[in-house]
């Protein structure tokens, strides 16, 4: 070839972006998300079988991965991995599969013992992939096969030991290796018993390993304080949380051999804390390394403890570390949880004495282990003993068969690691955990990271019904329940920590209807009061001091925070009617004079709207009223108020660098919930208001319309929160106000409908939407087109008359819906069938002109298949819309779009 080199480099990049091209192709479209870096196995066709198969491909390959540099060299690279990946049935017997295997790992163990290229990052970037790639297709038993296994797997060991010190170029591509190891970890029960010398090697290897990412880590605290240029792996949590996932396999494999190493390394820095805390009133290096090593041991500990797994081939968990290694590994992590406590404890202690808190970074890492702790061993906490828990410390001793019977697995674990824990029983544990939650409410006001954490710990606590009864003994939890205001716990004041504080109202809320029946009144009342008296306050007040004071709104927006937390906690009839009577007559009223106060203050309006909304929303049938009780109309009249109120409030004129859906459309979204959540939340009887004159349902109807009718439609579907509210509510018009709709004007009907043809052509649940919406139209009409009712019939005449002012209107929304439903995704397709059966009982003439059209488009040859299609569509079709008859016809639309696309053209 009369090339330069230069043309010959670039030929070979071309190349090989063609060959990764051609491998990474979705044959089959089974790949959901081609951006995905991994997609695990490559399907290639039949026909490539003898190319894949062929020793000379791979050569080739690592040919060019040798004698280039990047970015040539890490296209090879990058093909070596796709090419690892092809499907196991390309090959025609195992013998050839192993062949192509042991051709992988050479070109793998050629690598690794010359360092060839791997000095640049991308090329070690891509071989960390080759890695992470090859036990994701190949069976570690098929590796143990080949005759250089034994070899492959010490080069592969030292490259990790390798990698794992040079934490600070290969931070990105730690996890690749580290997925090997655990896959291979993972595959060792099921390789047979004449592979000892092999898993003797494993075991070794991933003693090593795991030692040396440890050491790694904790060396990196040294390096980062000496330098603070270099990027900290401690503060990349979501990375470092990661790594220790899969590292914590690691560990538990060989739990008894590196628990002694951890050990080794967490003792030292324990001993040495109270001593560096007690002479910390000025700054010390040496206490924020150790602060640093103890942060990254306390998160190591909480990814062991959280990766104990229930069931069969543990010792309960995990019986060959039982069985090899002395004691279980029950055992084990209670000694490991024991030096987690302690670390916790000694730094309380030193912030109870002295008022300064300890690092941020070592108080996450304790939150992080408890939350795992938790999760592992407190999830089932006994309660036979909780009349008498409460003494003058706390708690007294609860027996483990107090219940009687033989104990579960679970808990003779439990047992187990709470003897070495050395802290009491579950519910004494319990007790510390929660006594930490509280003294992080009270102390970290200014660390949302610390509070975030607190909080996840404390709703899970209480997520358990035996373990809320344990808290609910604790005076820790008397505490908060009688004191949860911003005076006693700072912290909910911020903004940053708003949805912290619905969360803490919501848990506290659970607690409390988890109660005994004769005690929930009483301590109810006592935990609604604060907030029904700063209710009355703001209530008191003038309009001038409510849009004055700052105060005020900080106050009215922690309110109705708090009160939507513990609304959506009250999930039983009995606890929202004990919501309800407490809110209602006395504060509920206000909401509407404060839409009216406060319409431009999207911070307040955002809060007293989601509030309202979580008020009116009927979750698990909690509104019931029963047929003679108001309360359900008195509700609805207060939606109808507060979002009449919103819509009629006067327009504001936003800056250009304002945040249009903050400062508008999420209100827009929060009214239109409330409006839907309250006429389709089946407690009100509208034809009891129609009767009386009662004006409620006209003002939430013309709310409705009015806020749906303001919000452009490219806006609409430009956020997604937005439009969910936005086309569900009209759903919700069409669907049980269809005499209300068809009053309108036609340019307003009209302008609805052609949101709704623009609606049935964006995703779900947008789609659904909208397509149910013009069923109901539809529907509507065919159903009641011979009625003898006059008030229907009259409806039906002003919804033809409003169709026959556009005859475009039904055959381009035919057409649309057959466009969608050939050509459309597979997951919309059912949701754009509905309208389609009504659409054409409602008007065949418009179905049989589409047919007409679409054969028209089509060669002779095709003309006669589509027409067969068609037919077979409307064969023996049952003319009515009842639930059974609407699947039988999506069934046969199913059929015609798989048939159709077979041979249809455009």
């Amino acid at each position: 070839m009369n090339a330069s080199a230069t043309q010959l480099v670039s030929l070979g990049e071309q190349s090989l972006e063609i060959v990764c091209g051609c491998l990474g192709f979705d044959f089959i479209g089974t790949n959901p998300d081609e951006s995905a870096e991994d997609v695990g196995t490559i399907q290639v066709p039949s026909t490539w079988r003898e190319l894949v198969q062929s020793p000379s491909t791979v050569e080739l390959l690592l040919l060019f991965y040798r004698s280039t540099e990047p970015p040539v060299s890490n296209l090879a690279m990058r093909c070596l991995v796709q090419l690892s990946s092809v499907r196991r049935s390309i090959f025609l017997n195992d013998n050839d599969r192993l062949a192509f295997l042991s051709s992988i790992m050479n070109a793998i163990g050629d690598v690794l013992k010359n360092g060839t290229g791997l000095e640049h990052s991308d090329n070690y970037h891509e071989f960390c992939r080759l890695l992470g790639r090859l036990k994701a297709n190949y069976q570690l038993s098929e590796l143990i096969a080949d005759d250089k296994f034994l070899e492959w797997l010490e080069l592969v060991g030292v490259f990790t030991e390798t990698s794992f010190r040079q934490w600070q170029v290969s931070a990105n591509s730690l996890g690749y290796i580290l997925q090997l190891w655990v896959r291979l970890v993972a595959a060792v029960p099921y390789v047979g018993e004449n592979s000892q010398a092999p898993l003797a090697a494993l075991q070794d290897c991933v003693v090593r390993v795991s030692i040396a990412y440890t050491e790694s880590m904790l060396n990196s605290c040294t390096t980062c304080l000496e330098d603070d240029s270099i990027e900290n792996p401690l503060e990349n949590e979501s990375l470092m949380l990661e790594q220790l996932e899969r590292l914590s396999s690691l560990v538990r494999f060989r739990y008894a051999s590196l628990f002694e190493f951890i050990v080794s390394r967490f003792d030292p820095l324990l001993m040495e804390l109270p001593d560096l805390l007690a002479k910390s009133s000025h700054p010390n290096p040496r206490l924020e390394l150790v602060e640093a090593q103890l942060s990254f041991l306390t998160y190591l500990s909480g990814s062991i403890v959280g990766a104990m797994k229930w069931g069969v081939g543990n010792s309960y968990a995990q019986s060959n570390n039982t069985s090899k290694e002395g004691p279980g590994v029950e055992r084990l992590d209670g000694l490991l949880s024991k030096r987690a406590f302690r670390v916790s404890q000694i730094v309380d202690y030193h912030s109870e004495s002295t008022g300064r808190l300890c690092s941020e970074r070592l108080e996450q890492s304790s939150m992080f282990f408890q939350i795992n702790f938790r999760k592992t061993y407190l999830s089932d906490a006994p309660v036979a003993a909780v009349q008498t828990m409460l003494m003058t410390s706390g708690l007294s001793d609860l027996s483990w068969d107090a219940e009687g019977g033989a104990m579960t697995v679970k808990q003779r674990a439990t047992r187990t690691m709470l003897e070495a824990l050395e802290l009491g029983d579950q519910n004494e544990v319990t007790n510390l955990v929660m006594t930490k939650v509280f003294s992080n409410f009270r102390r970290w006001q200014s660390s949302h990271g610390v509070l975030k954490d607190s909080m996840t710990l404390f709703v899970d606590l209480a997520s358990g019904a035996n373990c809320s009864k344990v808290l609910m003994q604790l005076p820790c939890c008397h505490t908060l329940l009688s004191h949860h205001t911003p005076e006693h716990f700072p912290f909910l004041v911020d903004h940053e920590n708003r949805h912290l504080r619905s969360q803490m109202h919501q848990t506290l809320a659970k607690l409390i209807f988890m109660q005994p029946v004769d005690r929930i009144d009483s301590a109810f009342a006592s935990f609604i009061k604060p907030i029904q008296q700063v209710l009355s306050d703001v209530a008191s007040l003038p309009p001038n001091q409510l849009r004055s004071d700052s105060r005020v709104r900080e106050a009215l927006q922690g309110c109705c925070r708090d009160l939507r937390g513990i609304c959506s906690a009250a999930t039983s009839k009995k606890s929202y009617l004990m919501l309800l009577n407490s809110l209602y007559p006395n504060h509920v009223p206000f909401f509407t004079r404060a839409v009216e106060v406060f319409y431009d203050d999207s911070d307040v309006m955002i809060a007293l709207l989601k509030c309202m909304g979580e008020i009116v929303t009927n979750t698990s049938q909690r509104a019931s009223f029963g047929n003679n009780s108001a309360q359900g109309i008195l509700l609805f009249r207060e939606a109808a108020s507060v979002a009449h109120a919103f819509a009629s409030s006067p327009p504001r004129t936003l800056s250009p660098s304002a945040d249009l859906y903050k400062e508008r459309y999420k209100l827009v979204a929060c009214c239109l919930r409330i409006i839907k959540e309250s006429l389709s939340g089946g407690y009100v009887n509208f034809g009891v208001m129609a009767l009386y004159g009662d004006s409620a349902l006209q003002l939430s109807l013309d709310a409705c319309l009015t806020t749906l009718l303001s919000v452009p439609i490219e806006d609409t579907l430009s956020y997604p929160k937005l439009s969910t509210c936005y086309f569900s509510s009209l759903e919700t018009l069409f669907n049980e106000h269809m005499a209300y709709m068809a009053e309108k004007d036609p340019g307003t009907f009209m302008k609805l409908l052609e949101i709704l043809f623009g609606g049935i052509q964006a995703d779900l649940p947008v789609s659904s939407f909208s397509s149910q919406a013009i069923d109901h139209i539809t529907t509507y009409i065919v159903t009641n087109r011979e009625t003898t009712d006059q008030s229907k019939a009259g409806t039906v005449s002003a919804l033809q008359l409003h169709l026959s002012s556009n005859p475009r209107l039904l055959p381009d929304l035919t057409a649309k819906l057959f466009e969608l439903i050939l050509f459309g995704a597979q997951g919309s397709m059912w949701a754009v069938t509905r309208p389609v059966l009504s659409l054409f009982l409602a008007d065949e003439s418009v179905f049989h002109n589409y047919r007409q059209h679409l054969l028209g488009t089509q060669s002779p040859e095709n003309q006669g298949r589509l027409g067969d299609c068609f037919d077979r569509l409307l064969m023996d079709l049952d003319p009515s819309l009842d639930i059974a008859n609407r699947d039988r016809f999506a069934q046969r639309l199913a059929n015609f779009r798989s048939n159709v696309r077979e041979f249809l053209t455009l």
